[in-house]
């Protein structure tokens, strides 16, 4: 005697069921599923996507084994002609299921979510990448060279720029429009125009001394010139915004200099 399968189903339920029975539907399950499989096995190793990937090959693949079995191997044209009345069913009773095509449709809507919701975990995965790309590419240092500004002795940036910081490299006292002179006599003048070439290259930047947060001096005569390097270097600061600074005797500076200051500021 045959089966007897009754045809109550909600709207969703009756759609899912519906499209078990079609074969375009079992190839494309099972060509995706494998292929979401074999991607995920081979290539991914993104914390969290391999995971997505395997929980929507899964489904894919579940979801081709139950048309599988509703078509190739039950030979129940009984239960194949009730999943498609399921689908013409408008009724929105839930189905039951511990009957047999309840059973089916409820498996069917589990093989469904599990792919559907990887596929839409893979999609937010893919976003946040390439925001976190994006963002990566915003955080990457600019390095800046100051047209007009003092020629480096070595090679190095006038500046470097990171996540809100300026990095200033030491600056000599040399003439920006005639690099080859003399230096001027004394660290009084030599402080002078070491602070003159870094505010030059401030200003390249479109900063000031105001937005300094901290200061490195290297003397090469410290005992001798540090109180007249502090006088002249004070005049640069209001008395309440000195920045933080370290000062440092060295044995020798390049070009024979008498002192060399680095800086960094912070863009307001």
């Amino acid at each position: 005697m045959a089966k007897e399968y009754h045809a109550v189903t909600p709207d969703l339920v009756a759609y899912l069921t519906y499209r078990v029975t079609q074969p375009r539907w079992f190839m494309s399950g099972s060509l995706a599923g494998l292929a979401l499989l074999f991607v995920q096995s081979r290539f991914l190793e993104v914390e969290g996507l391999s995971l997505w990937f395997f929980i929507a090959g899964v489904g894919l693949l579940g979801y081709a084994a139950i048309f599988g079995y509703v078509n190739f191997v039950s030979r129940d044209t009984n239960l194949k002609n009730a999943l498609k009345a399921r689908s013409r069913s408008q009724a929105r009773a839930q189905f039951v299921v511990w009957e047999p095509q309840g059973a089916f449709a409820f498996l069917i809507v589990l093989a469904e979510l599990a792919f559907v919701a990887g596929f839409l975990a893979i999609a937010a995965v893919f976003v946040l990448s390439v925001l976190d790309a994006e963002q990566t590419e915003e955080d990457m240092p600019d390095f800046h060279m100051i047209a007009g500004g003092p020629q480096p002795v070595a090679p190095f940036s006038h500046a470097v720029e990171s996540e809100g910081f300026v990095f200033l490299t030491g600056q000599m006292p040399t003439d920006p429009g005639a690099p080859d002179a003399p230096l001027p006599d004394g660290i009084e003048a030599q402080t002078v125009r070491v602070m003159e070439n870094l505010t030059l290259i401030l200003a390249g930047l479109d900063l000031d001394l105001g937005d300094i947060v901290q200061v490195r001096a290297y003397l090469s005569e410290f005992d001798r010139d540090y109180v007249a390097f502090n006088d002249t270097y004070r005049g640069y600061f209001p008395p309440d915004r000195l920045p933080a600074r370290t000062t440092i005797g060295v044995t020798a500076l390049a070009v024979g200099a008498l002192v060399e200051i680095d800086l960094i500021a912070r863009r307001p």
